[in-house]
């Protein structure tokens, strides 16, 4: 029997603090005089906190949120621009026991918020109408196909994601597929309104494209090699046929470099000896 034997429990520092107030309690008195905050504003100014103006205001905030009944698991909504104040006022709801709920003061921005839905309606208004030099339909045109150019933002890629985006519908839609993968799928869509309303980014976006990988390749397997040897059998024989010279030349070339390296091993062996 094998015992292992470590330090005093009495010696060991611990996990430390277990919520953000105690976090900021902790590193407050470790850092008192230390710069802990520097913001720079709208309109230029700049504001520089230390780690005992942070604490001082942090409590401030809490006080006013105690005086309006905030307690443990109130959820505070945050609606400030990026300032030192917002700090405070999140660290002040967590010292209250609050629960911060973080609100984008900029969702409406021009250089964000690039299509409303009544957007939407007024272009597809405009395409009724023929009217393809409307304002409207131009900007619709635009975000749709910077949406379809996918991550890696080239537009040739844009049929690709576009046939992707409706197997990912046609896989919702029919009741053949697993009732998990249609959940997905549904998610999949209900992810895309981000990419047609605000600015499109990837790192938005990425999570959408990544299921719409997942589920096309799923389509594939269940319903497309089947729809390919129906509808197209000589170009489904062909790639059959590719894929399978790719995996020996795969193999050739494994083992190819086996060999290398058993007599290039020999070699040195030889030498050794």
């Amino acid at each position: 029997m094998t015992t292992f034997t470590g330090p005093p429990a009495e010696s060991e520092a611990g996990i430390g603090a277990l919520t953000v107030g105690g976090l900021l309690a902790e590193t407050w008195a470790a850092h008192r005089g230390l710069d802990a905050v520097a913001a720079r504003s709208a309109d230029g100014t700049v504001t520089r906190w230390t780690y005992d103006d942070l604490w001082a205001e942090s409590r401030r905030y809490a006080k006013g949120f105690l005086a309006t009944g905030v307690g443990r698991g109130t959820r505070v909504g945050l609606l400030l621009p990026n300032r030192a104040e917002w700090l405070a006022a999140a660290f002040g709801a967590a010292l209250c026991g609050g629960v911060i709920v973080p609100l984008s003061d900029n969702v409406t921005a021009a250089n964000v918020f690039m299509m409303s839905p009544a957007d939407y309606r007024d272009a597809l208004g405009e395409l009724m109408r023929l009217d393809l030099s409307g304002a409207h339909l131009a900007r619709a045109a635009t975000q749709v196909m910077d949406l379809l150019v996918g991550p890696s933002g080239l537009w040739a890629f844009a049929p690709l994601h576009l046939a992707a985006m409706l197997i990912v519908l046609r896989v919702m839609c029919a009741a053949r597929f697993e009732p998990m993968l249609r959940l997905t799928a549904l998610a999949t869509i209900a992810l895309s309104p981000i990419g047609l309303i605000y600015s499109v980014t990837v790192r938005y976006n990425l999570v959408m494209w990544l299921l719409t990988a997942l589920i096309t390749l799923a389509w594939i397997r269940q319903e497309g090699l089947a729809w390919l040897e129906a509808r197209a059998p000589s170009l489904s024989r062909r790639l059959a046929a590719w894929g399978t010279r790719t995996r020996c030349a795969r193999l050739a070339a494994w083992l190819k470099a086996g060999e290398q390296w058993e007599t290039s091993s020999s070699t040195k062996d030889a030498a050794r000896t």
